[in-house]
């Protein structure tokens, strides 16, 4: 469920700890944590993402205006780029009646200022935490009679077992959810995508093979697709880059007829365009790298027009319509189809086209670079993702030189300047091409080439855990995704000589194997 409280802030609720149990004659309660998982985003007065530390109080009532809190909390939060999860509950337990109540809405003040005016009713997924796990099934009072049947989340549930029951199937929810086909965008390759003001935006890259300035923005809470203004676009282009505020997409560089130094700052929500500032720009350039951290767009790498390769880059500040240039003292050796990733308030580089495995740490306050550790750095490779996990970078999959497609993978921590391999149990078979994003937990690995499959990886346990294909999007190469707060968007089918186009959404939180219980 998603809530937006006058712009200013965004809550994705969902359920962290769910396990079901139906019967017909009672529940009980069980030792399962209770606890409701909060997405969203922080953003400052000027719309832009807020990056520190938060003071949140959450609370909730039984009404929708006034009255005194049933339960409440405090927590700091670390938020970067905007971007924040936690989960309620893990503070002060509820109440172990609180979802008995027949309606409850969810209250938020901000760093002690006054709770936000508008309160959000908590329906459906959070209410089953009143059924907690299958052990309630011999708590209700008596012996649960003959043909009932009950849902755990557990393969070999041991207190069912014990009740008389036996598993009869197991059952596994829709994942994905196709998009709408209704006014999508023409299929196309080359370009790029962000995730801006609650919309997916698609825009520019190559048309039939023609240089395109087009797009289209998508809706997931209407699964409606609506055209991108093209009034004060920039100029049609391939190889540039686009980054998200949180609110508005900044495009910028790439390649049309030639190098380009242009860009443009668009509102998903107002349909328009403002142009990005050429003062002090960084010289035209495609296939390099931009992130959106401390407050601004961190541009480097790349192809320049005329040119091999360059290390040079330059940080643009919305808020002033200003470039500054990037320092090169530290910096890492001039390349192009490199990966980079914000940390919140720094830019972290690594890799390039040419099978290079070192990089460097970028921060815009001081203008400094350091150099990434290459001790147990993950060997050379291309066509790899690289995500950022609130604290460590993740670099995964691509094609290794002398090996081939790989599925190895590195966690980096810029604290400790460390690498550290990833398990492969469970992983994804190797790939390239495909998509990784951060959900807040986990990241998320799909697709590449005409390959439909895909993983979750958790690197607090260091594990992965199966994705269902069942229902996904057309498999298809020239993917593209985002991470809505929800869930993940994919658009695909995106090259021109390819016939239709297809998307989906694919829901992590119920994607999980339910194991349904009969006794004779």
């Amino acid at each position: 469920m998603r809530v937006v409280w006058g712009g200013k802030v965004v809550f994705y609720i969902g359920v962290v700890t769910m396990a079901l149990a139906m019967t017909r004659w009672g529940l009980a309660r069980a030792d399962v944590p209770g606890l409701v998982d909060l997405q969203g985003t922080l953003t400052d007065g000027a719309g832009l993402p807020v990056t520190g530390p938060a003071t949140i109080t959450f609370a909730l009532y039984t009404a929708a205006a006034g009255g005194t809190p049933v339960w409440q909390e405090t927590q700091t939060l670390a938020v970067n780029a905007g971007i924040y999860s936690t989960a309620i509950g893990s503070v002060t337990p509820f109440p172990e009646n609180l979802w008995e109540s027949a309606s409850l809405w969810l209250g938020i003040r901000q760093d002690g200022a006054a709770e936000l005016p508008q309160r959000v009713r908590i329906v459906a997924v959070p209410y089953a935490l009143r059924a907690r796990t299958a052990e309630s099934v011999v708590g209700g009072g008596g012996v649960p009679p003959a043909g009932a049947m009950a849902f755990s989340e557990r393969a070999n549930d041991p207190v069912l077992t014990a009740a008389g029951f036996s598993r009869l199937y197991t059952a596994r929810p829709d994942a994905w959810t196709r998009m709408s086909t209704a006014g999508v965008p023409q299929a196309r390759k080359d370009f790029t995508v962000a995730w801006a003001g609650g919309r997916m935006v698609v825009w520019g890259g190559l048309v039939s093979d023609v240089f395109s300035n087009t797009g289209e923005r998508y809706d997931p809470t209407t699964d409606t697709w609506a055209p991108v203004s093209a009034v004060g676009a920039p100029a049609p282009r391939t190889g540039h880059t686009a980054v998200s505020t949180g609110t508005h997409m900044i495009v910028w560089g790439g390649r049309g007829p030639s190098g380009m130094d242009t860009g443009g700052m668009y509102d998903p929500a107002t349909d328009r365009w403002m142009p990005v500032s050429m003062v002090n720009a960084p010289e035209p350039r495609s296939r390099h790298t931009a992130v959106w951290a401390g407050g601004r767009m961190l541009v480097w790498g790349g192809v320049p027009a005329g040119g091999w390769a360059t290390n040079t880059g330059g940080c643009y500040d919305p808020t002033t319509a200003t470039w500054t240039t990037m320092s090169t003292e530290g910096a890492p050796s001039a390349r192009f189809d490199h990966k980079a990733v914000s940390t919140g308030d720094r830019m972290i580089v690594w890799g390039s086209s040419d099978s290079s495995n070192d990089g460097g740490l970028y921060d815009p306050a001081a203008d400094k670079w350091a150099p990434t550790s290459a001790a147990n750095a993950p060997g050379p490779r291309t066509g790899y993702t690289v995500v950022w996990a609130g604290n460590r970078m993740i670099a995964w999959g691509g094609q290794v030189d002398a090996v081939g497609l790989t599925n190895s993978g590195y966690l980096y921590d810029p604290i400790g300047d460390a690498w550290t391999p990833m398990s492969a149990a469970n992983a994804p078979a190797p790939r390239t091409g495909h998509v990784a994003i951060w959900t807040g937990t986990r990241m998320i690995v799909w697709g590449g080439g005409y390959n439909g499959t895909g993983g979750l990886y958790d690197p607090v346990a260091d594990m992965w855990t199966r994705m269902s294909s069942a229902g996904c999007s057309d498999v298809r190469p020239g993917l593209a995704a985002v991470w809505t707060g929800s869930c993940m968007a994919v658009w695909s089918g995106l090259y021109p000589d390819y016939d239709g186009v297809a998307g989906g959404l694919y829901d992590p939180s119920v994607d999980r194997p339910l194991f349904i219980y009969g006794r004779r």
